[in-house]
């Protein structure tokens, strides 16, 4: 069974989702046999790649859009694409698309008259009459903000004859009364609506032409904005002074507050409630665990107004651009990560018990938990630095450099795993798991640098020249722990002492006789001496480092590394013979 059979076996629908794109006829026929709920829940059990195609197969999709949330439907659109998601617009409700447009044409307290005029192109041609139903419906101030930015108006009479502003733009008059001058060059969308409003509603039409005339720009642009705050405010959009509350330190009283059900959203009554944090984020998160232990309710459906307005308060806290999809998903993974890290620390990893929390506690207090843990893990990285940042930069590979100073961001990050052969990409931490190991990371660094000054004797000072005394490797990025432990390891094999110098030539070859054992079968590679690897390890140890445990296991794992490392380097080659040096890596030479 493929992934896609899978999860839909998992959530008990009817269909796999690929059916969608492969059998479409017979998802047609199995949707049309439910009622209009039982096909709106199915749509929004959908991976959100889905959704909008499997609402085009619902022969009463008009029916089915109004009960999706305004959320739901512009995340489903922003996934397709809006020039591939038209039938959608054309059927979304007046209230689905005032939701995109405030999302859409501000960005902060900032109207995006560009962005605007993008909109009433895409409804242009998704459907005409969709944007006189917008016209006709909305606040006044909008409309009057949107025309001002996209058109000037001239009326033909005493008082506003005189046209400034306008050399070089295109204009018609639909009505021998007002001139109207077209401030873009793609205007046929305006246009059309324009003509379609004077035809339909003339009295409108009249009222309009007067306000884009009349009203001051400023105020009209800041009532406008007042207004779509407070449609925002009801989605859980707040102004940055509240939003940024998120981040604040976790009051004790917050856990202690009951958790809301599904009535304290005040439009759940209206829509189901939205489900593509449910569906597209965190597949086998802990988090999703203690979900599926939950029973169906009222507070698991307010858990997914909770998560979908949480997400609203970090984009705001962000500050990032809420119409950028890109953004939205990697701000729904950032809170998913957020509270499965608080969760998974109050759960204590047990699902029984996170579910109990889920039923009891707000999200916002476990996004609150999950952030101060990041928050210890970047103090601790900043104290690592401040400590032994100098040490360091002769001990780190530039990769490992990298994923220190990820985590000194304004929120620490971690690299996806999946693209670590490619360019780095980073996202933000998803488990606790991940934290754990990450601090563990910093741990085996900070005992590499206690190892170099303490064992080694190499303090900054010492580090910096050794980097200078050696021919190989020839800088500080291309220096590491790795290649002076190896170092170290030579040195005593051949003098009996713990301290790291450059090899010369001679020193080198002979290092390699004595450390690899005799070949079984010529073309073979070489084998280490296991005895002289124990002899440097107990040699280490016996230095006065106060060893711990953990000490001992990242000596180990150090050991394990500089050994397989001089066997892929120099197991092949035959010291008798010339070398190259600079085509090797892992002992620090002096030529």
């Amino acid at each position: 069974m493929n992934e896609s059979s899978q999860s839909n076996a998992s959530t008990g629908s009817p269909f796999p989702v690929d059916w969608i794109y492969s059998r479409p006829r017979e998802v047609e026929n199995l949707l049309s046999s439910m009622s209009v709920q039982e096909q709106a829940q199915e749509i929004l059990s959908m991976p959100l790649r889905c959704k909008v195609d499997a609402l085009t197969l619902c022969e009463r999709a008009e029916e089915v859009i109004q009960l999706l949330p305004e959320e739901e439907v512009y995340q489903m659109v922003k996934e397709k694409g809006e020039s591939d998601s038209l039938a959608v617009l054309a059927i979304a409700t007046p209230d689905q698309l005032q939701f995109m447009f405030d999302v859409e044409w501000w960005q902060g307290d900032k109207f995006k008259p560009d962005r605007a005029m993008e909109w009433v192109e895409i409804l242009d041609q998704a459907e005409e009459s969709k944007f006189m139903e917008w016209i006709l419906t909305e606040e006044f101030e909008q409309k009057v903000m949107l025309m001002q930015s996209l058109i000037k108006v001239y009326k033909q009479d005493e008082m506003t004859d005189s046209y400034e502003g306008v050399e070089g733009l295109d204009h018609f008059s639909p009505d021998g009364v007002y001139d109207i001058f077209f401030k873009t060059e793609d205007y046929s969308a305006i246009k059309k609506a324009i003509l379609r409003l004077r035809e339909a509603e003339e009295g409108v039409y009249f009222s309009l032409m007067e306000a884009v005339i009349w009203y001051p720009v400023t105020q009209t642009v800041e009532r406008a904005y007042h207004w779509r705050q407070v449609r925002s405010s009801a989605h859980g959009i707040p102004e940055f002074e509240e939003a940024i509350q998120v981040y604040s330190a976790l009051k004790p009283e917050a856990l202690r507050e009951p958790a809301p059900d599904a009535s304290h959203f005040e439009r759940s009554d209206a829509y189901l409630p939205p489900a593509y944090p449910l569906i597209d984020g965190g597949d086998h998160s802990f988090y999703k665990q203690c979900l599926g232990v939950m029973k169906a309710g009222s507070r698991f459906d307010a858990i997914r107004w909770e998560m979908v307005y949480l997400g609203n308060k970090v984009m705001v806290a962000d500050q990032l651009d809420a119409s950028d999809a890109e953004s939205r998903k990697k701000v729904l993974q950032k809170v998913m990560g957020y509270v499965n890290i608080g969760l998974q620390l109050g759960a204590e990893g047990d699902p029984e018990k996170g579910a109990r929390i889920l039923e009891k506690t707000w999200l916002q207090p476990l996004f609150q938990v999950g952030y101060e843990r990041l928050f210890q893990l970047k103090a601790k990285a900043q104290q690592l630095i401040s400590e032994r940042g100098k040490a360091l930069e002769y001990l780190m590979p530039p990769v490992d450099k990298e994923r220190i100073a990820a985590l000194m961001g304004r929120f620490p990050q971690i690299w996806s795993l999946e693209t670590v052969d490619t360019a780095i990409d980073w996202r933000d931490f998803q488990d606790l798991e991940e934290v754990v190991a990450m601090e563990d990371f910093l741990d085996r660094q900070r005992f590499h640098a206690r190892l170099a000054s303490t064992v080694l004797s190499l303090n900054e000072i010492g580090l910096e020249q050794l980097t200078q005394d050696s021919t190989f490797p020839e800088s500080k990025d291309a220096m590491n722990i790795v290649c002076i432990v190896s170092t170290a390891l030579a040195g005593h094999i051949l003098y009996q002492g713990v301290q790291c110098e450059p090899l010369a030539d001679s020193a080198a070859r002979s290092f390699l006789k004595m450390f690899f054992l005799p070949n079984v079968y010529q073309g073979d590679a070489k084998e280490p001496n296991p005895d002289l690897i124990a002899s440097f390890k107990e040699a280490l140890q016996n230095q006065p480092m106060a060893w711990v445990d953990s000490d001992k296991r990242y000596l180990d794992e150090l050991l394990d590394f500089c050994v397989a490392q001089l066997k892929e380097q120099f197991g092949q080659l035959n010291p008798n013979a010339a070398i190259d040096w600079k085509y090797t890596q892992g002992l620090c030479l002096k030529l």
